[in-house]
């Protein structure tokens, strides 16, 4: 069969709902942390959710630099919440426990 174009890392992240569009997942520059870019093409402000498969110690929206401007709320120890302007990238920085 074909194989998949995303890295393995993909399996372990869920991101909702479906309108935000995962343009990137990797490990951060400094290697302690998943870096998630996703991209939301819509007209409208979507309330997205980030599922990790290990619990999160925190989350944070960053630059492209990947560096750290603000803290997002944790729905749970997986899962990570981010509001996505409309017709804008995110990149949001999982740090792991």
């Amino acid at each position: 069969g074909r194989k998949g174009v995303l890295p393995k890392e993909c399996s372990f992240i869920e991101i909702s709902p479906a309108d935000l569009v995962v343009a990137a997942v990797k490990r951060s520059e400094d290697g302690d942390a998943v870096v998630v870019r996703f991209f939301n093409p819509t007209e409208e402000v979507i309330s997205g959710r980030i599922h990790f498969f290990k619990p999160l110690k925190e989350a944070s929206l960053t630059n492209l630099l990947e560096e750290p401007m603000e803290r997002l709320k944790l729905e749970d120890e997986n899962t990570a919440i981010v509001e996505v302007p409309k017709k804008k990238i995110v990149t949001v920085k999982l740090v792991v426990r």
